[in-house]
């Protein structure tokens, strides 16, 4: 018994489900309490044992235990995982609570779940990144795909204190307003830059882009003109900002967007 619950319930399943995430997702709290108290590994994810775990977590639905609780808005499942101090830092519990969009009512639900995860001493995580990164990379970060798009849960994080201009991680990080403008998410951009958003922050050391950069080499017309239009006072002078964005635009064939930067002249103060 002792193995199989560090190993997946099926080995020719291409999910390989372990027996925890299956619990969890059925929202069975005597098996979850039963293969916690033998030692079932919450961080196990989809992936099936630890040998599988070396590319990292792929895939989107690979959740681990208290992740797949948040997800599917399960608050008496968070709690028994919580009470076996199974680790809020690991992954991405908050954003996971919060990842699709929700009716009024349900997002009150969700709402005690992220007190319960805040009171637990997870941080008010306000970044996002470009893909998943391997949880031994993580620090307490928004870091995660898709970034949410819903305005309310952006808005309850800044109420709760999120620092809107934390660094960007190292590994493919992003800034809060990095992410938004790379999946050209213009309410939650303005949302942040109304709290003081840095436009023109470094990017993340490996695989990072300025937040115009990546909004020019993405496409992103109607943000990077919201970003331009609000640049003010940045650590660069408006014609450098556009030059490297233009070299991002060049790479991925953006003559239209190139052509925009070329035309462009900043709004007078």
């Amino acid at each position: 018994m002792r193995s199989d619950i560090y190993c997946s319930s099926d080995p020719d399943d291409p999910r390989r489900l372990s027996p925890l995430i299956i619990s969890v997702a059925n929202s069975d709290l005597e098996i979850t309490n039963m293969l916690r108290r033998n030692r079932a590994d919450p961080y196990l994810g989809q992936l099936g044992n630890s040998e599988l775990q070396e590319a990292g977590r792929p895939q989107r639905g690979d959740l681990f235990a208290l992740e797949e609780a948040c997800y599917s808005g399960d608050i008496q499942m968070a709690r028994l995982l919580i009470s076996f101090r199974v680790d809020v830092y690991m992954g991405y519990p908050l954003v996971y609570t919060f990842s699709e969009s929700l009716d009024d009512q349900k997002f009150r639900g969700r709402a005690e779940i992220m007190d319960l995860l805040l009171a637990s001493g997870v941080d008010t995580p306000l970044r996002a990144a470009l893909k998943h990164t391997d949880h031994q990379h993580h620090s307490s970060n928004w870091v995660t795909k898709p970034m949410p798009r819903d305005v309310e849960f952006v808005q309850y994080l800044l109420a709760e204190g999120a620092e809107v201009n934390a660094p960007a991680a190292p590994l493919f990080g992003v800034t809060t307003l990095q992410g938004a403008a790379f999946k050209s998410y213009l309410r939650i951009a303005q949302i942040l830059l109304e709290h003081g958003a840095h436009i023109d922050v470094d990017p993340s050391p490996y695989g990072g882009r300025r937040a115009i950069e990546g909004a020019a080499e993405r496409r992103r017309i109607d943000m990077v003109k919201l970003l331009l239009d609000n640049y003010y006072d940045g650590p660069r002078p408006i014609s450098e900002v556009c030059k490297s964005a233009v070299r991002y635009a060049r790479e991925q064939n953006q003559w239209y967007m190139m052509e925009f930067f070329e035309s462009f002249r900043p709004l007078q103060k």
